[in-house]
């Protein structure tokens, strides 16, 4: 019976320990151990009434241990936020270089709609809002959003 109720809170210890070093390591000798020990009790003949009071218990402490590790959680990344809680409306990643609406480019690529133009010999990714454009075609920049340049065919 010692060795089950050991292999229980090990386990038990080790969920806990998930939360807080994550990659499924912990959790699954948690698991194993947690296993065992009801593996134990079927084979050192206890009745089955313990088995079943065992697992009863496994399910209270995992669930027990997951609000624990959760409220745990909650308390240091609110005390060491790496989050902003205000409204982020309006963020973007990445900026396209507005000084670049208006210049001419070469298709790098097909733009099918969409691929990579050449400016001053640096690649800009880029989409195509007059359809399909073959690569060395040159390409007029009409706008942009994010990182990505809007294009339209340079009309001769």
């Amino acid at each position: 019976m010692y060795i089950a109720l050991t292999f229980l809170f090990l386990g038990i210890f080790f969920i806990y320990l998930e939360f807080f070093i994550p990659g499924m390591i912990m959790a699954m000798g948690g698991s194993i151990l947690i296993l065992s020990g009801g593996v134990c009790l079927y084979f050192y003949e206890y009745p089955l009434w313990y088995l079943v009071f065992y697992f009863f218990v496994v399910i209270l402490l995992v669930l027990m241990v997951t609000q624990l590790a959760m409220y745990q959680m909650k308390k240091v990344f609110l005390k060491n936020q790496f989050f902003l809680e205000k409204d982020q409306e309006g963020f973007q990643a990445c900026l396209y270089e507005k000084e670049l609406i208006g210049k001419d480019a070469m298709a790098a690529t097909d733009l099918r709609p969409s691929g990579h133009i050449l400016i001053h010999e640096t690649f800009f990714p880029a989409i195509s809002k007059s359809g399909y454009i073959e690569k060395g075609s040159y390409v007029e920049i009409i706008g942009g959003e994010g990182a990505h340049l809007f294009v339209k065919i340079k009309k001769e």
